[in-house]
């Protein structure tokens, strides 16, 4: 294996590690393939399957160790040649769409799961490039590639220094929070909004320490067809505000309870737990991780703190118990979390099923969509297990005696009072 391969096999390695952290195993691929003539064929260097939105990664990597202002114009054209490669390559996924041999995903997590072009309503294209041996140069003697977007063979394409993507996807660690940033990223370069471009992370900087600037200057110019100039060295302002992102950190802690949570329900795929409850299917296991993982970083660390505090409460609860019922999204979503004190399995998915029904009936009518249930061990247990259960298309005709039900149901559950948490607590 040549230098160029070895390390363009490790780039992508470092990527596929990248997606699995902010985009979770469940939903990444390495390496998709169809078959055409017979001829197996790769779609992509990685895939995120997200609910209507496919997410395709294209990696690059070059050997690279003249500084930048060594380079000649040839230099530099078989660098943004690389790049141009990437894009050409966007649209294998709409050849392979047109066969009937891309219709399965094996995720990182071994799990295979159904590919339906027919529901993709959006997709993303990511370049990477990677200039192997750049990083032991000058900061200022590297290559960078100015903020761009395309739309072409069919995907919204972004194009990253590797350094860059990665100093992403540790600001935006989950799904949600890295497609926010993509959508605000397009609108910003198609309406020509910030002039000129400033570098990728500049842009990151003022997006994650002033975002209220930000939107307000994004506002103002769509209405107004203005554009604005952004600061230069806003990385470099806010990496140095260490003490707010390192409080940050700290309180995000609690919402890797959520992820972990989120990377368990693939065992359910297969396991009975009794109480004539159906054995766990793909098809559920599905269903409920697309919806937990909606939820944003702070949406996260909102659910971890409710967790916490329901399992802990379970501990001395005298019905052995503990609950809370919470909106997320635009309050299309519920989530229901439940701890449960003791050993009992059947009846901890009893009141599981008990109480999300309830909850179902009282909410309803309040723009609910679906409910995702959580149940799991006090907090002073040293193994833990989750029992998760989902809701959806609920409707009244179904319950015969519905007005009454909904009125138990209303005692149930108090008026719910979603806290407001902010990123950073001063910045």
């Amino acid at each position: 294996m040549t230098k160029e391969l070895n390390h363009g096999y490790k780039t992508e390695d470092f990527i596929e590690g990248l997606c699995e952290k902010v985009c979770l195993r469940d939903f990444t691929v390495r390496s998709p393939k169809y078959k055409k003539d017979g001829i197996e064929k790769e779609v992509s260097d990685i895939l995120v399957l997200f609910n209507d939105t496919v997410i395709n990664f294209q990696v690059k990597s070059k050997i690279e160790k003249k500084e930048f202002s060594l380079k000649d114009e040839t230099d530099k054209n078989r660098i943004f040649k690389k790049v141009e490669e990437a894009i050409k390559q966007f649209k294998t996924l709409n050849r392979a769409e047109k066969t009937n041999s891309f219709n399965e995903l094996l995720t990182t997590q071994g799990i295979t799961i159904p590919y339906n072009s027919q529901i993709i309503a959006k997709k993303i294209g990511i370049v990477c490039l990677n200039l192997e041996g750049e990083n032991l140069l000058p900061p200022h003697e590297r290559t960078d590639l100015t903020m761009s977007f395309q739309k072409k063979h069919n995907h919204e394409i972004h194009s990253f220094m590797k350094e860059v993507l990665e100093a992403i996807f540790q600001e935006l660690d989950t799904i949600p929070d890295f497609l926010r940033y993509l959508e605000i990223r397009k609108k910003i370069i198609e309406n020509k909004i910030i002039s000129p471009l400033p570098s990728e992370l500049d842009f990151l900087g003022m997006y994650k320490g002033n975002w209220p600037d930000l939107e307000a200057g994004i506002n103002q110019a769509e209405n107004k067809t203005l554009h604005f100039v952004l600061k230069p060295n806003m990385w470099n302002w806010y990496q140095n505000q260490k003490q707010q992102i390192n409080q940050r950190n700290k309180d995000n802690e609690i919402s890797y309870l959520v992820d972990n949570c989120i990377e368990t329900i693939y065992q359910s795929i297969g396991f009975n737990a009794g109480n004539n409850v159906p054995k766990g299917t793909v098809e559920n296991y599905l269903m409920v991780i697309s919806c937990l993982s909606k939820l944003n970083r702070l949406e996260r660390r909102s659910a971890g703190n409710i967790l916490m505090e329901k399992t802990v409460k379970a501990i001395t609860s005298p019905r052995g118990f503990n609950y809370n019922y919470s909106f997320y999204p635009d309050k299309s979503l519920g989530i229901f979390i439940l701890g449960f004190r003791g050993n009992n399995r059947k009846k901890r998915t009893d009141i599981l099923q008990k109480y999300m029904h309830a909850a179902s009936l009282h909410y309803n009518d309040k723009g609910l969509k679906e409910i995702v249930g959580i149940a799991t061990e006090e907090a002073n247990r040293r193994d833990r297990s989750y029992d998760v259960a989902i809701f959806k298309d609920f409707e009244k005709k179904l319950c015969e005696n519905y007005i009454e039900m909904k009125k138990e149901a209303s005692k149930l559950f108090k008026p719910i009072k979603n806290e407001l948490i902010e990123e950073f607590r001063e910045i």
